[in-house]
């Protein structure tokens, strides 16, 4: 298709939505509402607020803090006195089909890590390290993986079966089979949106809404537990107890997300939210309307349509891949796919806060929102739409190694209620 200098009209009328914001902020309130009430799969009570964690720990006692990401998996050792996180080391996950021997190799190398920490630092070899766990999936209230997107295949093996207990078994078959002398102990599994919203509310200032948008978004808030549908309650719990509640937010949409022939078809499960601002999707949709419109570079050798790759068409420094010409129109098409994702990210978020209690109109609202996730935390100018979109009601904030801190700070919070 031959370009001329209407086609990035084009591309706007087609992919940005025509309805007013405020539009778009009450179908969302109105969603989470009815997702609350009758979704498995979003919307999930993941645990009450604590309010303590150890100042120190137990001589021999040292604490792991494990994230399970969408595309990596990250470790880190935590100081309890001063919630400093060292030795972080990351994996990269290219594996997608989800099965105990998918656990197996992961936690094979995760207990690398630990032994060459132990070696580092001199600790005693038969030390034991409390493990606190993120999971970048829906769990339900037994911690069971309710459904998994971003390409993975869940096996039947490890269906209807807690993370925690997966985990132990395999932790319990590397150990015996290496013969390692390092003990560890699992206090509960918690989806990273949670872990986020923890890292955040231990920080001054900080509202009652986290964010994750790196390869998926979500975003965990807190509700009343008597607001909660019966089913979703938690038992013995006080109707004023503020329950984590792990939105899911991905899945929102299907009524006013405007999607289009670029956009994800045959995917599952669906998640019109996710496939408009992620930093899984938002690039693939960009190969496909470069290749529409005939801006792909002549060689594609090397090149991954990836958040990085977006990030550094923005940031003009691909002009050696496309050429002066097609450099100008991938930017201009990259903006066009940010304000959309700004568009919606920043209607959700808005909405959230309006559904937890947040008065978004009074004069001077204002609410810092922490959030983790590399596209997000790489992307300046889709940062800076989503605040700029908000009325200046969101203030984004990037919280560090949050995932290992909340993973952390819900272990200690097992260790309190236990």
């Amino acid at each position: 298709m031959a370009i001329d200098n209407g086609f990035i009209q084009t591309l706007r009328h087609n992919i940005l939505p025509g309805a007013p914001l405020e539009d778009i902020i009450n179908e969302c309130v109105t969603e989470i509402e009815e997702r609350l009430r009758e979704s498995d799969v979003s919307m999930l009570p993941s645990g009450v607020i604590g309010q303590n964690r150890p100042v120190s720990a137990p001589p021999g006692e040292k604490h792991l803090a494990i994230d399970f990401g969408g595309s990596s998996i990250k470790l880190g050792f935590v100081c309890a006195s001063n919630l400093n996180i060292s030795w972080i080391r990351t994996l990269a996950v290219t594996e997608r089909e989800v099965d105990l021997q998918f656990f197996d190799a992961i936690v094979g190398w995760i207990c690398d890590q630990v032994r060459e920490y132990i070696e580092a630092n001199r600790i005693e070899p038969d030390a034991l390290f409390i493990i606190g766990t993120t999971f970048s999936f829906p769990l339900n209230e037994r911690g069971e993986v309710m459904t998994m997107g971003k390409g993975y295949i869940l096996t039947e093996e490890v269906t209807d079966v807690s993370v925690t207990t997966i985990l132990e078994h395999s932790f319990r078959r590397v150990l015996e089979k290496r013969t390692l002398q390092f003990r560890v102990q699992l206090r509960g599994v918690i989806n990273d949106s949670a872990a986020v919203f923890l890292a955040n509310r231990a920080r001054d200032g900080a509202s009652d809404v986290s964010l994750i948008l790196g390869t998926g978004i979500n975003a965990c808030f807190s509700l009343a537990n008597a607001r909660l549908p019966e089913s979703k309650q938690g038992t013995g719990v006080a109707g004023d107890t503020r329950v984590m509640i792990n939105s899911e937010i991905g899945f929102l949409g299907a009524r006013y997300v405007k999607m289009t022939q670029f956009d994800p078809a045959d995917e599952g499960p669906i998640m019109p939210l996710e496939y408009v601002s992620s930093g899984k999707w938002l690039p693939l949709t960009l190969e496909k309307v470069l290749r529409h419109f005939e801006i792909l570079p002549d060689s594609l050798e090397g090149l991954e349509f990836d958040g990085k790759l977006v990030c550094a068409i923005l940031c003009g420094a691909t002009e050696n891949i496309f050429g002066a010409e097609r450099q100008k129109q991938a930017e201009e098409v990259c903006k066009v796919l940010v304000e959309r994702a700004a568009i919606y990210t920043s209607c959700a978020l808005l909405a959230v806060l309006q559904f937890s209690g947040h008065d978004r109109k009074a004069t001077g609202s204002r609410a810092e929102v922490g959030f983790a996730g590399s596209f997000l935390q790489n992307c300046a100018a889709y940062r800076a739409r989503i605040e700029e979109l908000s009325g200046g009601v969101v203030r984004l904030r990037y919280l560090e190694n949050s995932n290992l801190l909340g993973a952390f700070l819900h272990s200690c919070e097992g260790a309190c209620a236990s």
